[in-house]
């Protein structure tokens, strides 16, 4: 029996972004079962070339040479799929021109939430674009099932693969601080509006008021730097270190679909303060986390002031957190 062949495509791979981190362990899992693989890039993986673990090609930005790159690959490795990550590309149509050309079957990966039009401004005609490229797709994959049924329900062919997530492995690192009264405090994401990190340095200036003790790492802005109590780090693969001292994680975001760090966060039994999102299955679990309404700074300083404040509410949660994601 001839061995699945698979085609992954996705715009670059540092292993940074939740995307991205995404798709490395796709490329792990389909190995581990005797997939073979084709990655499909737009930049050189500068950081990851030598630990990817299969062949790739990198296309061209010029679209008739792109085109043609294309052609060629997939006409040669004859792929039973391609797995499509990066629907925003602007070479998305083309791309798709020439998979339907060859007959080659797709799967779109969409890794944004059905909401993202309604809450985000800016971006209905992005989401009208998606609906419009991916119904050319074989198939689209969502990352909740909430927007598999949104998808089905406009006539799209689609079904809900929940994304894979590395418990982080901390034992290398020195835990929480043992001596001294110190609450870290770890926010995770790119510096981009929908993530909301303004709203995290506002809520932390309205903390460290109230609490002194408090220390706050913003880990995946574009440079390192530190001020005062807030430390931010520029985005990374491995979080362990961070995770291993965390006392209290926060979420900002505006919407979110299946919210990788938040998972790192609950397996490492860590309690969550957030702003409220709709949707979002992590969320089932009440007894974890602390939710309040969206933009409310003054709320959600409130919230992390309570969990600095109460050390044996930070465990019980945390363990309600552990328990959750081990289910």
């Amino acid at each position: 029996m001839n061995k699945m062949r698979l085609a992954i495509y996705t715009q670059q791979l540092e292993y940074m972004g939740g995307i991205e981190r995404v798709v490395i362990e796709h490329l792990r899992i389909f190995s581990q079962h005797g997939v073979e693989l084709l990655l499909l890039l737009d930049r050189h993986p500068q950081k990851m070339k030598d630990s990817i673990g299969c062949s790739y090609v990198v296309l061209p930005d010029e679209n008739d040479a792109r085109r043609m790159l294309l052609r060629q690959t997939l006409a040669s490795w004859c792929p039973n799929y391609l797995i499509l990550h990066g629907e925003s590309h602007p070479t998305f149509a083309d791309d798709m021109d020439v998979v339907n050309q060859l007959g080659v079957r797709s799967i779109c990966v969409a890794h944004f939430p059905f909401v993202t039009n309604i809450l985000l401004d800016g971006t209905r005609d992005t989401w009208k674009e998606f609906r419009k490229h991916v119904s050319r797709c074989s198939a689209v994959a969502t990352v909740a099932k909430v927007d598999a049924i949104f998808w089905r329900a406009l006539g799209v062919r689609a079904f809900h693969v929940q994304n894979p997530f590395v418990h982080p492995s901390c034992s290398s690192f020195p835990r929480k601080n043992n001596n001294d009264d110190q609450v870290n405090i770890i926010w995770v994401g790119r510096h981009v509006e929908p993530k909301q990190p303004a709203a995290m340095l506002a809520a932390f200036e309205l903390v460290e008021k109230e609490c002194p003790n408090v220390h706050l790492y913003m880990i995946g802005g574009g440079e390192n730097y530190c001020r005062g109590k807030v430390e931010v780090i520029s985005e990374r693969a491995d979080l362990n270190e961070f995770w291993a001292k965390a006392h209290i994680h926060v979420l900002t975001s505006i919407c979110e679909s299946f919210c990788l760090v938040w998972a790192e966060a609950k397996s490492m039994g860590i309690p969550t303060v957030m702003y409220e999102l709709p949707y979002l299955e992590l969320a089932d679990d009440k007894n974890s986390y602390i939710a309040v309404p969206q933009r409310d700074v003054r709320a959600l300083a409130d919230a992390i002031i309570e969990l600095v404040k109460d050390p044996e509410e930070r465990f019980r949660m945390g363990c309600a957190a552990k328990a959750s994601i081990e289910l």
